[in-house]
């Protein structure tokens, strides 16, 4: 897909969806009654207006079969969906959560091509495809991406066929910090957890906390700045933050994944 082409599909979908905002909202509230999963409709508008544009490319993912198994989130896969196109990658969507709502993306995506008159060669989704299908049958994929948490990604790995699975971690911040020194970003934290529905483990035990943290998770450290390089230096998370929390650090960029995507080593 050219240039001008991507960016015709990004304006066309942007159009489309204001159209369908109203079905939206109601497949956003309806999907929060029944599962009690928090979307915000902001992070989409967010998505869809100001970051397609920015999508990064990386030549080495042209014509590269790829699975996605992650919750379903709907920024997550807009951002999937848009980093197909961009790249000319074959992408399989598994979402295990947010059928309604991917299935609406879905079909605004297909009428575009249709109305374009283009072929779908970049982007599938499906609800009837399942987690166990990809274990079994996943060896067709040149990588298969898993984005959830670390002990999900464990018990994936251990049952797939094909074992060239890249762990992106998402909904899980691992925060070492002591309490009642940091009474206030505590209550931040705890607040934030609660509101928003990601997953966050306090730690004031600096040994627990190192065994813990696996790579490629993130990690928050509230510590003297002298202890920083310590830290730096020993642990392998994908992300690190001292004495700050500030959830748009931790969020789902697909920039980060694409530029991270490496083929040039098999499992």
């Amino acid at each position: 897909m050219t240039e001008k082409e991507y960016r015709l599909v990004v304006q066309m979908f942007s159009t489309y969806l204001e159209k369908k905002k109203y079905i939206l909202r109601d497949i956003l509230i309806k999907e929060y009654e029944e599962k009690r999963n928090l979307i915000d409709f902001d992070d989409i508008n967010r998505i869809l207006f100001y970051e397609f544009a920015d999508i990064e490319t990386n030549v080495n993912l042209d014509s590269k079969r790829i699975c996605v198994v992650c919750n379903g989130a709907p920024d997550i896969t807009l951002q999937i969906m848009f980093a197909a196109l961009k790249n000319n990658m074959r992408i399989k969507l598994v979402a295990l959560n947010y059928h309604d709502i991917n299935n609406f993306l879905f079909q605004i995506y297909l009428d575009i091509l249709r109305d374009l008159h283009m072929a779908n060669t970049n982007f599938y989704y499906s609800e009837k495809w399942l987690e166990q299908d990809v274990m079994e049958k996943g060896k067709v994929f040149d990588k298969i991406i898993y984005i959830g948490n670390y002990f999900d990604y464990e018990n994936f790995v251990y049952f797939a066929e094909n074992k060239n699975v890249l762990f992106w971690n998402h909904n899980n911040i691992k925060v070492l910090m002591s309490r009642e020194e940091n009474k206030e970003a505590y209550k931040e934290i705890v607040k934030y957890s609660y509101s928003n529905n990601v997953e966050i483990e306090v730690y004031e035990d600096e040994e627990e906390f190192l065994e813990e943290l696996q790579e490629g998770e993130f990690a928050i450290i509230y510590t003297a700045e002298e202890n920083k390089l310590k830290y730096v230096d020993e642990l392998k998370a994908r992300i690190i933050r001292f004495n700050e929390f500030n959830i748009q650090n931790f969020k789902f960029k697909v920039n980060d994944l694409i530029l991270a995507l490496d083929f040039s080593q098999k499992m």
